[in-house]
């Protein structure tokens, strides 16, 4: 049992909660790092219709792997309700520290994640220009790679993405199948409001048959901006779906 102050126990959960999906993001990103240079050293068995230069392998990490890394942290925020929540209630913590912790430790994972691609990216960029293979300019979503801005932009992205899977599975957990289908459109709206506000790409390509999706046209600022409201909207939805919930034996 954690007996331990309130925000003593909200550190610990942090701290565990961010080791234990931080080897697992370790783990994600070297396997997408290797798949890209599979990518490049295999290009007679991966045939794509686009030049050398256009190549996803030729690609900067950054640029490569935003859509793949959104997903994950919508796959993780999924898994982290069912994966965590049930172990940190049965030794004693509370419901409003397990919140606290979780929610630290989802920050630190979105800020964890562009530092790791980022790294991976200059690595990326000495390899290719040391081995003399064709690339794109070195920009990211139309700002330099090594520039502050790609890593704000992609840690408040993948924070949305992990909160609204993790709105998502909470309401399965509390409501069952019924309720917590109910939750899917609730957290697709945020989603693809989201990709809008940063230009609907991924939005676009996925839905454009069913809804009609049209990129937005904001400042930086103001997407950023959108992108914190997002973000307080499903941490909120989250508490409100969770304060009270009975935790399952089974």
């Amino acid at each position: 049992m954690m007996e331990m102050k309130p925000f003593e126990n909200s550190k610990k959960i942090a701290f565990d909660l961010f080791y234990v999906q931080m080897v697992w993001t370790l783990w994600y990103v070297s396997f997408l790092f290797v798949v890209q240079f599979m990518m490049l050293l295999l290009p007679d068995f991966i045939k794509l219709n686009v030049s050398d230069a256009e190549s996803p392998a030729s690609m900067y990490f950054m640029n490569f792997g935003l859509t793949a890394s959104k997903t994950y942290m919508l796959v993780i925020g999924i898994i982290s309700s069912y994966a965590f929540l049930k172990h940190y209630i049965h030794q004693g913590v509370t419901r409003k520290d397990y919140f606290v912790g979780s929610t630290i430790a989802v920050i630190l994972l979105s800020i964890l994640l562009p530092i790791l691609m980022w790294i991976l990216s200059g690595v990326q960029y000495l390899i290719l220009g040391w081995a003399g293979i064709p690339r794109q300019e070195s920009v990211v979503i139309g700002y330099e790679m090594f520039s502050l801005m790609p890593f704000i932009i992609f840690t408040l992205q993948f924070l949305v993405y992990y909160l609204a899977g993790w709105m998502v599975s909470m309401s399965f957990y509390r409501f069952g199948f019924f309720g917590g289908m109910l939750s899917i459109p609730v957290g697709l709206a945020g989603l693809i409001l989201l990709d809008m506000v940063w230009g609907g790409g991924d939005a676009e390509e996925l839905l454009s048959d069913w809804i009609p999706i049209y990129p937005i046209e904001l400042t930086t600022t103001t997407a950023m901006l959108t992108s914190l409201v997002l973000a307080a909207v499903f941490i909120l939805l989250h508490r409100l779906i969770s304060r009270n919930i009975v935790i399952k034996i089974k």
